[in-house]
């Protein structure tokens, strides 16, 4: 086996940030991302929980003030924080950003975000 191949082997099989390792539960119908588990490095652990609450403490501001101009990723955490708790929210936005950060680093692209029209920019 080449490096090269072997590397294909490897991205397809274990696609992940060295700091997280989602668990995942699948079936034909359904698809569960787990939770962030204590198996990767703990610094980048902590800083991906450290990012998400500071994206969740403006997300929850702006939805208090300004509803309208909030995006749907800060509706989504504000609503998850209500409905199971800000430090369960803050791991799930933690989570969410590791997989956005891997799927922009795995395919090298330059991160857009969706415009109100739902096209990138």
């Amino acid at each position: 086996m080449t490096q090269s191949t072997a590397r294909a082997y490897v991205d397809a099989r274990a696609p992940r940030l060295p700091g997280h390792r989602a668990q995942n539960a699948t079936s034909p119908g359904r698809r569960h991302l787990g939770s962030i588990s204590k198996r990767g490095d703990v610094y980048l652990r902590c800083l991906l929980v450290h990012g998400a609450r500071s994206v969740l403490w403006p997300a929850q501001r702006k939805v208090r003030t300004a509803p309208e101009r909030a995006t749907a990723f800060q509706h989504w955490a504000v609503t998850l924080a209500a409905r199971r708790g800000h430090t369960k929210a803050v791991v799930a936005v933690a989570n969410r950003l590791a997989r956005l950060i891997w799927a922009v680093w795995h395919h090298d692209v330059d991160f857009s975000y969706p415009t109100r029209g739902g096209v990138a920019a």
